[in-house]
């Protein structure tokens, strides 16, 4: 019986510390006579000085765009008739989340309104016809303003009331479009359009009043322009109010927007819905090498955490002379195995689940014996 213990508690303990992904380091092997290399002394006899070298810090795998980058980055982003580079975007909006009223708040805002608008375009630069009915189909429609800001818990009339940078004739300009060419509900226009005109007061074009067309057929948003008026458009239906974002608007969502979506419902542990999101962008996407490293990391926290409750069930069963109640533990840590291997096959680790999912499987069937 102290044999058959010692054994669960090694068991245990190996699962428990499998569980850590950290890899061991490889042991040091004997020290080998120091070689003197340019900048470096070596004392005489060959001894190695006991005082620490400093190396330079390596410089992390994922970093945001550098401190000294953003106003560099912040005047291409206002330059809206010039396009982006993907490295630009991918640096934009890697600034999430922002604090507020910050320069990198602005970036971030203004490159998601440029997303927008070139997502518009893109969908008004040809006509879809209904087979049946031969009337046009509108090909922005799930296209928001509203919805693309609510999706990131941004306000933003607020940003454009609250942060000074948002004071620009290009940035206003460009919200103000999309305003009136994607579908918004009227209160939020109307919003919108107060904070707009509160700190556009010195731009006559801001000022104008334009309605919300809904005509797929309309021309492309233009480049903003100094003193220029915009034409004011048709006016259409008032859309109804945009809902929360539901699996089958997935796809409307742009990459950006999947990727921030993603990390809040990881964060919050649902591990499932952000392996989903991300599983959305396309191969030839710029964000898709982004999207298949967010992949692994969700992945192998969910293993993690699923190894964590699969040891604690383990756990348990240790102490227990209850054969019925010992097999109800081990089945719990047989499933979240199962689980983690089933659910999430990127991850890394899956070999040592396996270990672990044998052995839990060898003292469940020790246990079912002994009890018959």
């Amino acid at each position: 019986m102290n044999r058959q213990h010692a054994f669960t508690l090694a068991l245990l303990a190996g699962i428990a510390t499998t569980a850590c992904t950290t890899p061991p380091r490889r042991p040091r092997g004997p020290l080998q006579q120091p070689i003197a290399k340019e900048g470096q002394k070596v004392p005489v006899g060959g001894e190695i000085s006991s005082s620490p070298v400093t190396t330079p810090a390596s410089a992390p795998e994922e970093v945001s765009a550098p401190q000294a980058d953003i106003p560099t980055l912040w005047t291409k982003v206002i330059q809206t008739n010039v396009a982006l580079s993907d490295e630009e975007l991918m640096k934009a909006t890697q600034l999430y989340p922002t604090q507020p009223n910050s320069l990198e708040e602005a970036v971030f805002v203004v490159t998601q309104m440029r997303m927008l608008k070139s997502e518009w375009e893109k969908r008004t630069s040809f006509k879809t016809q209904d087979l049946h009915t031969q009337e046009a189909v509108d090909n922005t429609s799930g296209l928001s303003l509203e919805r693309t800001f609510a999706e990131l818990q941004i306000d933003l009339a607020s940003v454009i009331r609250a942060n000074a940078h948002m004071k620009n004739h290009a940035a206003l300009l460009l919200a103000k479009k999309l305003l009136s060419h994607t579908k918004n509900s009227d209160s939020y226009r109307a919003g919108l359009i107060a904070a707009i005109r509160e700190k556009g007061t010195e731009w006559p074009d801001l000022m104008a009043d334009d309605a919300a067309p809904t005509e797929t057929g309309s021309s492309p948003i233009p480049a903003p322009e100094a003193n220029s008026v915009p034409a004011t458009q048709p006016a259409a239906e008032a859309p109804a109010a945009p809902a929360a974002p539901a699996a089958s608007n997935l796809d409307l969502m742009g990459s950006d927007t999947l990727l921030i979506a993603a990390q809040k419902l990881a964060d919050k542990r649902d591990y499932k819905a952000a392996l989903d999101h991300v599983s959305r962008i396309k191969k030839e996407d710029p964000f898709y090498a982004q999207a298949q490293e967010k992949t692994k990391q969700y992945s192998t926290r969910a293993v993690k955490e699923l190894r964590a409750k699969a040891a604690e069930s383990f756990s348990n069963a240790a102490p227990l002379n209850d054969t019925s109640a010992k097999a109800v533990y081990l089945r719990q840590a047989k499933t979240f195995l199962e689980q983690a291997l089933s659910d999430y096959p990127a991850a890394d680790g899956l070999d040592s689940v396996k270990e672990n999912l044998e052995a839990v499987n060898r003292q469940l069937e020790a246990s079912e014996k002994s009890g018959t």
